[in-house]
């Protein structure tokens, strides 16, 4: 299994945040696979790396059926908003609209990493997707002190609280260090070299990596897939093989 169902349940009354850029996120996409992804969004079974487990009652909505839920989940997944394993769906965009919004939502998403998705093929997407987070865009703040009760702990602030909660998670997804706060602008010309390494030097990847040619790479935006394949080819591929 690639996941197991979280134990997270929303309020009838909670809120679920939407970004200004869906709109033009989902250019591309028709307005019945726009409605869908609405749907994916709000679940309230998502997870906090964005895995939902795929529900058979949206086959049974007014002029819906199985077959039209299929197309459009494989129209989303052609269109790299989605990436599918048996029921359960991953929204690629998940991380950059909800998770790194707060540091917290990260230390949350390293508990679902832990207990929850396990599958290759999503934890190498997701890494993909913290290639993305611009940690050093991020104000430096001060770190602050805690209550009269915990006045000797102090608190980051800022761009050290993203770094440590992505520390948190990116250890998790590769088993390495990040590397310093000011090198992650988030670039997809130029995705940062260590976190590319890292990523193709770990577990989860070599296991992904015939599934992600399978999927003539889709599953990942194309300037980072691109780099990564350019890895590969510089020497990633012995070391692949000699790991096997």
């Amino acid at each position: 299994m690639a996941t197991r169902r979280p134990a997270m349940r929303r309020g009838d009354d909670s809120f679920v945040k939407m970004t200004r850029s869906f709109e033009s996120d989902m250019e591309n996409c028709s307005l019945a696979e726009t409605g869908l992804m609405s749907l994916l969004i709000t679940s309230r079974s998502i997870n906090p790396v964005g895995v939902v487990y795929r529900r058979f009652e949206w086959s049974e909505l007014p002029a819906s059926s199985t077959e039209q839920i299929d197309n459009l989940l494989g129209g989303l997944e052609e269109k790299g908003k989605i990436v599918r394993v048996r029921n359960d769906i991953l929204l690629r965009s998940w991380l950059r609209w909800n998770a790194f919004a707060a540091p917290n939502m990260l230390k949350a998403a390293r508990y679902s990493l832990q207990h929850q998705v396990t599958d290759p093929l999503f934890r190498t997407v997701i890494a993909t997707e913290m290639l993305r987070k611009n940690v050093a865009q991020v104000e430096v703040k001060e770190p602050s002190r805690g209550s009269t009760q915990n006045a000797s702990r102090t608190y980051s602030k800022g761009r050290a609280a993203h770094y440590e909660a992505a520390q948190m998670v990116w250890t998790e997804l590769v088993e390495q260090e990040l590397p310093p706060a000011e090198t992650m602008d988030g670039s997809t010309r130029e995705p940062n070299p260590v976190m590319l390494d890292q990523i193709v030097n770990c577990e989860d990847f070599r296991e992904a990596l015939p599934e992600l040619q399978r999927r003539n790479w889709r599953c990942v935006q194309p300037e980072i897939a691109a780099a990564l394949r350019t890895k590969l080819g510089t020497g990633g591929i012995a070391t692949l093989v000699s790991n096997h």
